[in-house]
């Protein structure tokens, strides 16, 4: 709203951006008829499919730019899982060898394609950015030496440039476990834990923090790492920002979510002092937070602290303060040429969903039609790709807001 007022958007992009957000809280978001099945499970044998060229986008967080490489991909022919906003398949990197063969170049990936044919296509390149600020205050925080190191993973966009309207893809390393969501950006703290399907693939990822149950959640099984590293980027940086929905599969974390003073950068979920406010009511802090020295904030007795949960070896660091390093970034991407005019060629095409003309006809394309990789009856919501990482209860409209 403050950007319309502004003059920065139009009336029909305004009303197009409102009603996104709308549809993300309400769980009403449109989507092309005959989206494929979801097939849970482990990467394919990518042997068995062909290749296709693309392009990679990759952002470098320290010279704060852009670059693009031409690649080829193999892609599943079937979502492994399916959550509100996105569809994840796996995807493998490949390199030809002399013979114009493929031999493979890359672990096991996962693509994350928006289920929404009418989303914003900026929104792939806003996540990596804001992924890569997380990960830089991560190694902000594993600097002050605490006792469990956080992680976020590179995540970058891929380009599938010889399908129509060359869809994009959100790309990061494939990472099995169990999936835990530690805190959201409307001020909810507190572990949650999503059993079955991708979403707890192999065993515990070395997460911590006791409890069963899918979907359960309470301040009981709040781990002490997740909820300090949040607390650290408000004092880190400043002041200026807070990085929320902290989840991943044990410390190696994704797909979170950053609060700004301005709450213009990072998308929709960015609530601003609003949102900062509400993790700070709801924080309470812990041995790590006492070890960093960080302001404390409604904090937990010694006898609070339950058999199991990770504590320093010493009450305090040796440093006397974090290391403050303020945020003053804009979207960098908005800056690069090739990315602005794909933008805006894509802007006045047609929207095609991932899986082209339509999901049947990329299945028969592929060679296949997809009854081997799906189990019948059976779906998946995961927090890789949006389904409990962003849920309409723990996401909330941007409040219209004035200066």
């Amino acid at each position: 709203k403050l950007r319309y007022d502004r003059g920065e958007l139009s009336t029909a992009s305004y009303h197009a951006r409102k009603q996104r957000v709308v549809d993300k809280v309400t769980g009403t978001l449109k989507s092309k008829p005959g989206l494929p099945p979801v097939s849970p499970g482990p990467p394919p044998d990518f042997g068995a499919l062909p290749s296709e060229r693309a392009l990679k986008h990759v952002f470098h967080f320290r010279t704060r730019s852009w670059s693009s490489k031409p690649i080829r991909v193999k892609l599943s022919r079937l979502p492994f899982a399916k959550g509100n906003l996105r569809l994840c398949y796996h995807l493998q990197e490949v390199a030809e060898a002399p013979d114009g063969t493929a031999r493979t170049s890359s672990s096991a990936l996962v693509a994350k394609f928006a289920i929404d044919p009418d989303g914003d296509p900026e929104v792939y390149f806003r996540d990596v950015e804001l992924q890569a600020h997380a990960a830089y205050y991560a190694k902000l925080f594993n600097a002050h030496d605490p006792p469990r190191k956080a992680k976020f993973l590179k995540a970058w966009v891929v380009e599938l440039s010889e399908r129509r309207g060359s869809p994009l893809c959100g790309v990061e390393k494939y990472v099995p476990g169990e999936y835990l969501k530690h805190n959201n950006n409307f001020g909810h703290v507190g572990t949650t834990r999503f059993g079955g399907g991708a979403a707890a693939a192999v065993g515990s990822g070395g997460g911590g923090g006791g409890g069963g149950g899918a979907g359960l959640g309470s301040e009981a099984l709040s781990r002490f790492t997740p909820q300090a590293f949040s607390h650290f980027t408000y004092e880190a940086s400043g002041r200026r920002l807070l990085v929320v929905d902290v989840q991943g599969v044990g410390d190696v974390y994704t797909d979170p979510q950053i609060h700004t003073l301005s709450g213009d950068d990072f998308g929709e979920g960015n609530l601003g002092i609003e949102g900062m406010n509400r993790f700070l009511a709801s924080h309470r802090c812990n041995a790590i937070c006492r070890y960093l020295r960080l302001p404390l904030i409604n904090a937990l007795e010694e006898t609070e602290h339950a058999a199991g949960r990770t504590l320093p070896s010493a009450p305090h660091m040796p440093y006397t303060h974090v290391k403050i390093v303020h945020f003053d970034e804009p979207h960098y991407y908005e800056t690069v040429p090739l990315l602005r005019q794909y933008l805006e060629r894509r802007g006045g095409e047609d929207s095609v969903h991932p899986a082209g003309e339509s999901a049947e006809g990329r299945y028969r394309a592929l060679g296949g039609d997809g009854a081997g990789e799906a189990a019948a009856g059976k779906t998946s919501v995961c927090c890789r790709c949006g389904g409990f990482s962003r849920p309409p209860s723990s996401r909330a409209p941007r409040k219209e807001r004035s200066m």
